[in-house]
């Protein structure tokens, strides 16, 4: 089985350096991007499987542009938790076209690997019923 791909999105380079080196020794193929700015063509050049990013949830107009990679998995880190209830619904919309998870800082590494374990087992499940 080949090696997941991950792209991790985040401006503290001390944040970066952490996730690269703790996914590498878990065995993955790890890519790494300092802003959002390049994100979606970094997305098109590298096509990840997974995708790390350090932001909230309640950024409507990432979680628009971010919709349209409906086969990358996404996490997205952040202390910031959805506020309103139109964040919610955005949110449950967004969830029913992307496959994705919610991880709060100070993240636990345990609960990244599990999210990454899960969300690529349901990207797989919805790719091969695709292919059926």
């Amino acid at each position: 089985m080949k090696s997941l791909s991950i792209l991790i999105v985040n401006h503290e380079a001390e944040t970066r350096a952490f996730l690269k080196t703790f996914l590498v020794n878990q065995g993955f193929h790890v890519s790494v991007a300092r802003q959002e700015k390049m994100l979606e063509s970094t997305i098109e050049k590298i096509k990840p499987d997974v995708l790390i990013i350090d932001q909230p949830l309640c950024d409507i107009d990432l979680l628009d542009r971010l919709a349209r990679y409906r086969e990358t998995a996404m996490i997205f880190i952040s202390s910031i938790p959805p506020e309103s209830l139109a964040h919610y619904r955005r949110i449950q919309q967004f969830q029913k076209q992307t496959n994705f998870a919610f991880l709060e800082k100070p993240l636990q590494e345990d609960e990244l690997l599990h999210s990454i374990r899960m969300l690529t087992e349901t990207t797989s499940e919805k790719t091969r019923k695709k292919e059926q």
